[in-house]
């Protein structure tokens, strides 16, 4: 491809991504059939710029609540085209894209699938803990050996990859629908030719980003795509984060903290009366003061301020981190809290207390003092005890993740719960 077509692709690109772009944390990967049936036509005048038009559709960037993007080529073989950690900027995403070279070859779809599980995903290679993990595999063909691509796309599904199949033509339908997540109508997706890809663009974009609300430009009328906070009721929100040594301070850092943000992104925060304010204190031995409740009114900084937090460690004293929070962050006459917004406390833990008869009646005390308690629990947490510490009912207050890794499911519900929505 030569430098002017490149620039005027990237011109065309660029000129369409006017509508406010998917802001979220998650590590986008592409794998791209390059087999001898695509055509090198088609897949460098439809394929490359429909994937480059949906990039342009993402916040693409290094930090929280940006996207990456990684792409690998196949057909005998899987090829690395780049890494997810390769180009962190959008700009420089939509040229590698446009370099990614076409090979020809038969479809070996089981073999794109097991190599991007291996070596696409991994912290080593860019993947992120806090980030949601999505596989988007591009074919117009069956594959080689169906049996071998339904079983690497259920390995890629339990290591948590959400897989998208997009067919052209001749892809067999049945074989897409058994290799994408459930359901079809989300992750599978179909067209007669080429040509027909760009239709697929804004859907596409849709379901991967997540559920979003529909708003409109006031200026042109425009409809666009964002995805915004629900806008609940007002609530003063206290987060109690357990720093114990049990959860280490990579834990701590890589999946604790970005789990927070996460929470925090999908909340309506700010510094208006119905809107919600967030506090938060982290406890091992002692509890101690992370900021009040009226420190931050602007989400950004708040998230921000939380990526700051410090790992400590300690013993796990649950009952006096609940009673610094009843009475040192939600008390009446503590600065930062608002009358009538409903005061809330959000544990988070990944053991037992020390003291259980002490840790159920600061609970208790907490309740008759009006506040809401949540509680997520991790791995080796307690699930009868927190059912003991939460409000009622119990199945809208206390959340439960096997591994660190799996808080991410938990987010945008314990969010929407929060907001009471």
């Amino acid at each position: 491809m030569n430098t002017v077509t490149l620039l005027l692709l990237l011109f065309t690109v660029l000129d369409k991504t006017t509508a406010q772009p998917c802001i979220k944390s998650v590590d986008i990967v592409f794998a791209i059939d390059v087999s001898y049936s695509i055509q090198y036509s088609n897949f460098q005048g439809y394929l490359l710029p429909f994937i480059q038009n949906f990039v342009s559709g993402y916040d693409v960037g290094p930090n929280f609540l940006q996207a990456r993007v990684g792409a690998l080529t196949f057909s005998d073989e899987p090829h690395l085209a780049f890494l997810l950690d390769a180009h962190l900027g959008k700009p420089e995403v939509l040229r590698a894209i446009a370099d990614i070279p076409y090979q020809g070859g038969e479809t070996y779809t089981s073999k794109a699938l097991k190599f991007a599980r291996e070596n696409m995903f991994g912290p080593q290679h860019g993947g992120r803990a806090d980030a949601e993990r999505v596989l988007i595999v591009l074919t117009d063909g069956r594959s080689y050996n169906t049996t071998s691509t339904v079983q690497e796309a259920s390995l890629c599904k339990q290591q948590g990859i959400a897989v998208f199949a997009i067919g052209v033509g001749n892809a067999d339908e049945g074989e897409l629908k058994a290799m994408a997540n459930f359901p079809a109508e989300k992750y599978m997706y179909y067209v007669n030719g080429f040509q027909a890809l760009a239709s697929l663009q804004s859907t596409l974009l849709d379901s991967t980003c997540g559920t979003s609300k529909q708003i409109y430009n006031d200026e042109n009328k425009d409809s666009l795509q964002c995805d915004l906070p629900c806008s609940g009721r007002a609530a003063d929100i206290v987060f109690v984060i357990d720093e114990s040594y049990s959860i280490g301070g990579d834990t701590f850092n890589s999946v604790m903290l970005p789990f927070l943000q996460q929470v925090v992104h999908h909340l309506d925060v700010g510094p208006y009366q119905q809107q919600i304010r967030v506090g938060a204190l982290a406890f091992g031995t002692f509890p101690r003061m992370l900021f009040r409740l009226n420190a931050f009114t602007d989400k950004s900084r708040l998230v921000s301020a939380i990526s700051k937090i410090r790992y400590v460690g300690g013993d796990s004293n649950i009952n006096t981190a609940l009673a610094f929070a009843k009475d040192q962050m939600l008390g009446r006459l503590v600065k930062g809290v608002r009358g009538g917004a409903t005061p809330v406390i959000v544990l988070l833990t990944d053991g037992k207390s020390e003291n259980r008869q002490a840790t159920v009646s600061q609970a208790e005390a907490a309740r008759q003092c009006g506040i809401e308690i949540f509680a997520v629990g991790v791995g080796e947490a307690d699930q009868d005890e927190l059912s003991c510490l939460v409000s009622q009912p119990i199945e809208d207050h206390l959340f439960y993740a096997n591994d660190f890794r799996d808080l991410n499911s938990i987010s945008t519900t314990l969010s929407s719960k929060l907001s009471n929505c």
